[in-house]
């Protein structure tokens, strides 16, 4: 009976030390987190290359856009010059007049340059808003990356529990290895004929530190202290 009561004992804290460890997260899971956080930045660090690219360009197009309309209303103000100093000094003259002609169509000219680079101002414009996207995009990604890196620490913890939790299966294995029992005399009946109901004691050292436990447990009449 006593055997039966120590092999209790020992087969209820192996079963609890078996839960533990199997609801503990396993390396593989650990491994696997670390290295989509690995890809997360990679793909973060690609996206803020591009959007540097795509801005690097559209500083580069505004620049030309500024440029062009400044030879553009130059050659406007030329025109115009050129047109108004025809027509004064010559208005009966035909040269003049087909000079204040080919002045009118290169003022048509500008006109459709202008609206050329109208054109072009809506296409920068349009690029504009998708390397906004883009930068939206890439604060997505480094939010994604800082869940990433927090759930790695989560990770981290939790394998650092799973390895303690290691570290206390072997120290109890090692601690009910050589149990010793002693049994006190159990306690007479009632005058009814009931049984009496005793109680087990357990006192025990687990690991190189000392831990003293105790656990009752009702018992037919037999009190049984173990120290391991």
């Amino acid at each position: 009976m006593r055997t039966v009561l120590g092999l209790t004992v020992i087969l209820a804290l192996a079963i609890a030390v078996y839960v533990l460890v199997r609801e503990a997260p396993t390396a593989t899971d650990i491994e696997g987190e670390a290295s989509s956080s690995v890809r997360i930045a990679e793909r973060h660090e690609e996206a803020m290359a591009a959007l540097e690219t795509a801005l690097d360009q559209a500083r580069s197009h505004a620049a030309r856009a500024d440029k062009l309309e400044a030879q553009l209303n130059q050659a406007i103000s030329s025109v115009r010059v050129s047109a108004d100093n025809l027509a004064d000094l010559a208005p009966n003259n035909q040269a003049a007049l087909a000079s204040a002609d080919a002045a009118i169509v290169t003022v048509e000219e500008a006109q459709q340059a202008a609206d050329a680079l109208r054109r072009y101002a809506d296409t920068a414009a349009q690029q504009l808003q998708a390397i906004e996207k883009v930068a939206d995009d890439a604060n997505d990604v480094a939010a994604a990356v800082t869940e990433v890196e927090r759930s790695e620490a989560r990770a981290q913890e939790a394998l650092a529990e799973a390895e303690n939790a290691q570290s206390e299966l072997s120290s109890i294995r090692e601690s009910v290895g050589t149990p010793t029992t002693t049994t006190n005399r159990p306690s007479p009946p009632t005058s009814t004929g009931s049984v009496t109901t005793g109680s087990v004691t357990t006192r025990g050292e687990m690991g190189p530190q000392a831990v003293s436990k105790e656990t009752t447990a009702p018992v037919e009449g037999v009190t049984i202290i173990t120290t391991d």
